[in-house]
């Protein structure tokens, strides 16, 4: 994880522990060096699906490129069983 340095964070006003706690926090569940299971989710239903569109252009051109359909539908799969308001909107 990349870290500021200390330098920086004394010239900035901040009182207390928490705001850096939440900025380095936060530029770590974002950092492509993060391990996946340590990443913030980014994609929702309605991005993975989107996604999912790209991809299967993608495969109409180019029959090579069939796994991104099935990542793509896992995170959808993932997506949808932690989005309780699209199950309830879907399913009912």
């Amino acid at each position: 994880m990349k870290y500021l340095r200390d330098q920086i964070w004394s010239r900035i006003p901040i009182d207390d522990f928490r705001s850096r706690f939440f900025v380095e926090t936060y530029i770590e569940k974002l950092s492509v060096y993060t391990p996946h299971f340590s990443q913030s989710r980014l994609m929702n239903l309605f991005s993975s699906c989107s996604e999912l569109l790209v991809y299967i252009e993608e495969y109409s051109n180019n029959e090579k490129n069939a796994g991104y359909l099935f990542s793509a539908l896992d995170e959808i799969d993932s997506c949808f069983s932690t989005d309780v308001i699209a199950q309830e909107i879907l399913i009912s």
